[in-house]
Parts: structure tokens; sequence; C-alpha cells
């Protein structure tokens, strides 16, 4: 019972290695790989990464060689050395004494091979494929990603409708500015959509705020240049902001707007 109490944690701690993913040259190498290294000085330069034990340069699946260590209650010793994990005709302990060490859990790795293993590529980022992230987050809004409603959509223009939960954009904030940057990157490739005419989103006036106050004035009094009943500026129009002009003496933090035309006012 306890000698099947000790195999099950060991393979439990062995997981929770695989599971880490930390074994990557910019992190802190794992007390397994410090081992490994100390007693087979010649497998530090020549297996990079976790190739020692794992298919690849991360802690992904173990290979025969990290199948064997865990069998061998994570141990590097004689009993270790003398098995050929891997069946290539060269015992373990040949292979990570060699000068270069080849990976005892590759057959394609062995002593007088021409080369150590090269190290794979490194994985991508996690998240960062810009049309699969727009698939699951934005596409039941804005539509395929070929002919998406925000084409062209900028980091700063996504960002910005994110912080002001624009059409409930809000619940993107748990994505990355990576991920962001790669959904960006996604639609920069697609043709921005047509600019809707004016009052085809909202009425003329918005029914929004305090538009019907201001009726008797041009678009533009609050709002700056290029804003009328029939045209917008498409930098600043639908952007997820409030844009208003300083000249009218608004300030959003107090809601309140101070001019000429009706002194000070909140809203």
């Amino acid at each position: 019972m306890f000698a099947r109490h000790v195999t099950s944690t060991l393979r439990v701690l062995a997981a929770l290695v695989v599971a880490a993913g930390t074994c990557a040259a910019a992190w802190a190498m794992p007390a397994y790989q410090d081992a490994l290294f100390a007693r087979y000085p010649n497998a530090a330069s020549a297996l990079p990464g976790c190739v020692g034990c794992h298919d690849g340069p991360g802690a992904g699946p173990l290979n025969r060689f990290g199948e064997a260590f865990l069998a061998n209650n994570l141990a590097f010793d004689a009993a270790l050395e003398a098995l050929d994990s891997d069946n290539d005709g060269a015992a373990n302990g040949v292979e990570l004494t060699a000068s270069p060490a080849t990976a005892p859990g590759d057959p394609k790795s062995r002593p007088g091979s021409s080369s150590p293993p090269p190290m794979p590529p490194p994985a991508p980022l996690p998240g960062a494929d810009g049309p699969t992230l727009y698939a699951n987050h934005c596409a039941a809004c804005h539509g395929a990603l070929a002919n998406s409603t925000k084409g062209g959509a900028s980091l700063a223009r996504t960002q910005s409708a994110v912080a002001g939960n624009v059409g409930g954009m809000g619940s993107l904030s748990t994505l990355s500015t990576t991920q962001l940057q790669a959904i960006a990157s996604a639609l920069a490739s697609v043709a921005p959509a047509p600019s809707p005419t004016c009052g085809s989103c909202h009425g003329l006036p918005p029914r929004t705020g305090e538009h019907g106050e201001h009726k008797s004035r041009s678009c533009s009094t609050c709002h700056g240049a290029d804003y009328s009943s029939t045209t917008v500026n498409p930098v600043t129009h639908n952007n997820g902001i409030k844009d208003l002009v300083a000249t009218i003496g608004w300030s959003a933090t107090s809601r309140s707007c101070a001019n000429s035309c009706h002194g000070k006012k909140s809203w």
C-alpha cells in the first residue's frame, strides 16, 4: 500500500512538473534539470531546453528517457544509466557522458550521429492567434473576419471600446494587450465597412444624453469640426469616447457644462 502511495505521489509530482511549463531558458531551471546537468555536465550544452526528458524544449510530454526517469523514482543513478530507453543501441549513461552528449530519449540521437538533436521551434505565444481570437470573441456581434464590420480597427480603438464597455465589449478586458493586438492585426487586412448614413444608427438629434436640449445647435458646436446632421469625423465618431470640444466648458467628472449659452448646468 505504501509503495503504491509513493508511486502515485511521484506521478502526480511529475505531472505537475510537466504542467508548470517553466523549463525554457528564460525561467529558472527546475531541480530535476539541475540534477541532470550536475551529474552529466556535457548535457548542459548539448541538450537545450528540456529535450533530455521531454518532447520539445518546454515541459511537454515525457520522452522515453523521461518515462524511465519517472519509473526510477526520479533518480539519476547507475540503474537508469544502464538502460537504453530509446533503443538506439547506446545506453543512457553512454549517451549522457558522450562528448557532445546525445539525447537518451530520442532514437535518432546517439553517439557518433552527425549532430545533437536540434531544438524544436518555440511554440507560438498562447492565445496570440488573431483570427481564432476574433472568431471566439468578436464574430458573434461583428460577423465573420472576412467581412467584419470592424475592418481596420486599430489596437487603440479596440482598447478604448473595451475600457468604455461599448456594446458590451468590457467582457474582453480579460484579454492581454498582445491578444488585442493580434485581433487588430487580423482586422488590418479587412477593408473598413462603409460609414453608415447619419440617422441610420440613432435619431437626429440622438435620443441619448442631452441631445434633445441642443437640437437648435449644430453638432459641431459640441463635438467639433466635421460634425453636422449629415457628416462626421471618422477619426472620433463611434470610437467609444464622448468627444466634446473644450470651448463648451464640459467637465466629465462633474458632468457639468459652463459656457455663454446657458451658464453652468449639470446633466
